[in-house]
């Protein structure tokens, strides 16, 4: 699928997000997000395809974002049947380390491995589940959620890239899902 620039589109129990130029795609999880909240006026934009919950919005993800033999990229730690998802069509799973030295979601590690992914296959598609991640109940707090803002706007200059926020648990987060990304998306050049 290819939307224009700034288009929204509900993909299930989440949303899909082309922003700027079309590089940057952004799957939510349906656990405390409304198409509504998300997207605001733009929401009248919004278009749907119905899967068997969050994990059928990831597979469909895997399996649309991404072709044949390319990897999905994800955190060291990680919920176990997003291999097997990955796996079952055909595609591979790799990590970043998820946490630095300080015990922080890293970021450079981050860009680093997005970075040599585009230029192995030309895009990328990364999977981060967040707040409440599963299985260490970690949640990006804003300035980190900057930091993958500002590795995907100079990442996706190599190509497209998609964010598949696997929100699960953002119910039990102290901050709302959907307040992050647009705060973290809305104003990037990505």
């Amino acid at each position: 699928w290819t939307f224009p620039p700034g288009l929204f589109a509900r993909v299930a129990a989440g949303a899909l997000f082309e922003h700027g130029g079309g590089r940057l795609g952004l799957v939510l999880g349906r656990y405390g997000v409304d198409a509504l909240d998300l997207l605001g006026q733009q929401a009248s934009f919004a278009a749907a395809a119905a899967t068997p919950g969050g994990t059928g919005a990831l597979h469909h993800a895997i399996s649309n974002f991404l072709e044949h033999g390319q990897t999905v990229l994800t955190t060291s730690f990680y919920w176990g049947p997003y291999k097997t998802l990955a796996e079952q069509q055909g595609r591979e799973l790799a990590t970043f380390r998820m946490f630095d030295a300080a015990g922080r979601f890293d970021a450079a590690g981050f860009e680093v491995h997005l970075q040599q992914l585009l230029d192995a296959q030309g895009r990328a598609l990364v999977l981060l589940n967040s707040p409440c991640h599963n299985p260490t109940g970690y949640s990006l707090d804003a300035s980190e959620w900057d930091d993958v803002a500002a590795a995907v706007a100079s990442a996706s200059k190599k190509g497209p890239i998609t964010i598949a926020i696997d929100g699960a648990y953002a119910l039990y987060g102290a901050r709302e899902l959907a307040q992050t990304v647009v705060h973290v998306f809305s104003d990037r050049d990505c």
